[in-house]
């Protein structure tokens, strides 16, 4: 059996292949986290003659931290290198500078201030995400 932060990885990287798909001619790399605790990546592709490259990183946290923020910020990159980061439903992200884009997990979030799997079981109670200041959509695909 896994650890539920192994399941919620596997939810994480199934959100972030949403975004970013192989089929697109995305290619993966694990970055190391350096410290922060976080996982990230490393997408890129050859697209309309030119290589696009995308960071992002996973924070489970309800207010990423200052360690993920700077490690995803520290890595090195080209320049026209766009940086993003997964986090929970109704995560603060009040903190996250503008240059980041932000995307929510679809199967975590946060209600009533604790970490919660959001059930598709029909009965189950729904967390409704409210709309972030920093919504990003990723690089165009063709």
């Amino acid at each position: 059996m896994g650890s539920a932060h192994d399941i919620m990885q596997t939810y994480a990287t199934k959100d972030l292949h949403a975004q970013f798909p192989d089929y697109d001619g995305w290619t993966w790399a694990i970055l190391p986290a350096a410290n922060s605790g976080s996982v990230m990546y490393r997408v890129t592709r050859y697209y309309h003659h030119r290589q696009q490259e995308a960071i992002l990183a996973v924070s489970i946290e309800a207010r990423p931290s200052a360690g993920c923020v700077s490690a995803l910020l520290s890595v090195d990159a080209d320049n026209q290198a766009v940086r993003y980061l997964l986090v929970p439903q109704g995560a603060d992200v009040s903190g996250v500078p503008a240059g980041i884009g932000i995307f929510t997990m679809t199967a975590f979030g946060f209600s009533g201030g604790k970490l919660a799997w959001l059930s598709k079981k029909k009965n189950a109670m729904r967390y409704l995400p409210k709309e972030s200041a920093h919504a990003s959509s990723p690089m165009k695909s063709g």
